[in-house]
């Protein structure tokens, strides 16, 4: 699951569905793994720094919706 990270600064466990979501702060990314250690995709970012709607600039914290699966 760590494997690949820069400077992980936040996680956030989505226990019934067996997901972690880390803000991977210094890819710019958030990304989304499951807790077998299986896959891993990028759910926000993952496009540099910057200020797009691809982008995330300093990732430090996420959150993700039980109702919705939004991630914030």
């Amino acid at each position: 699951i760590l494997s690949g990270l820069s400077s992980p600064r936040h996680i956030y466990l989505d226990e019934p569905n067996q997901f972690i979501y880390v803000a991977d702060r210094l890819n710019f990314r958030v990304i989304r793994s499951d807790l077998s250690g299986g896959s891993r995709v990028i759910v926000a970012g993952g496009n540099g720094n910057g200020a797009a709607a691809n982008q995330l600039s300093d990732p430090c914290g996420v959150y993700v919706s039980s109702q919705s699966g939004t991630v914030y």
